[in-house]
């Protein structure tokens, strides 16, 4: 299974460990993911053509209701992968966005399974892989203790 068929199978279920855990993630949720998740593959620079090439060919079953069509969401989320990728003020506020799109705990922490897959699924950490899912945890956790003391979720979908 290539590193985009691990995509589209997160994309459909939030999770390849838990493909029924729950109801299918909310577009701007959707769209949030694809950005960390392509945010993710490109930390360490290298993604096969291939790889690309099998996302785009299967992208037409995906449930995605935006007015911009996945494929071309997903050529800007790579730009947008690559504008941060050197900049750690940009990572920070870029993953801060995410984080807010996510919206609940449950999509951050199916995000955060994503992104752990995601990275294992080729066999090797790289030092950049092992910061950015570091810093992704540490975002994330942040998120939690912002939440309102009455326990409900800012910003929940």
């Amino acid at each position: 299974m290539t590193v985009f068929d691990r995509l589209l199978a997160l994309l459909r279920s939030g999770s390849a460990a838990e493909p029924d855990a729950s109801p299918t993630l909310a577009q701007a949720q959707r769209e949030a993911l694809v950005d960390l998740l392509v945010w993710t593959m490109y930390v360490d620079r290298h993604l096969a053509l291939a790889e690309r090439d099998t996302i785009e060919g299967h992208t037409r079953d995906l449930p995605w209701d935006a007015v911009t069509p996945l494929p071309t969401f997903l050529e800007a989320a790579v730009t947008r992968a690559r504008d941060v990728l050197e900049d750690d003020n940009l990572a920070g506020e870029y993953l801060d966005g995410i984080s807010h799109r996510l919206g609940t705990a449950e999509a951050r922490r199916r995000a955060l399974v994503a992104c752990h897959e995601l990275i294992a699924s080729d066999g090797r950490l790289t030092e950049g892989e092992a910061r950015h899912v570091k810093r992704v945890e540490r975002r994330f956790e942040l998120a939690e203790r912002e939440l309102p003391k009455d326990g409900s979720e800012p910003g929940s979908i």
